[in-house]
């Protein structure tokens, strides 16, 4: 949370439920934590299509995605 709002100032974070399986599920075996969180800016349409048909994602959105884990790397 504390690295979400370094990296997102004003953005506000709340839990979610996630509904489908993800492969985050396999990683309990090899880590003790892990983190089903991806820090990007998306719209309606990218969230829409997300494991569909022309999934994408605006490239200009991951450079910060790439800040918040370095940092979450360098805090660890």
């Amino acid at each position: 949370e504390e690295i979400a709002a370094e990296v997102y100032p004003g953005v506000g974070i709340s839990p979610y439920v996630m509904t489908g399986g993800t492969d985050a599920k396999y990683y309990k075996e090899v880590c003790d934590h892990c983190l089903r969180f991806a820090p990007l800016y998306i719209s309606g349409q990218q969230f829409e299509s997300i494991h569909g048909l022309n999934e994408n994602i605006y490239q200009g959105a991951l450079p910060k995605c790439v800040d918040f884990y370095k940092r979450v790397i360098e805090k660890s």
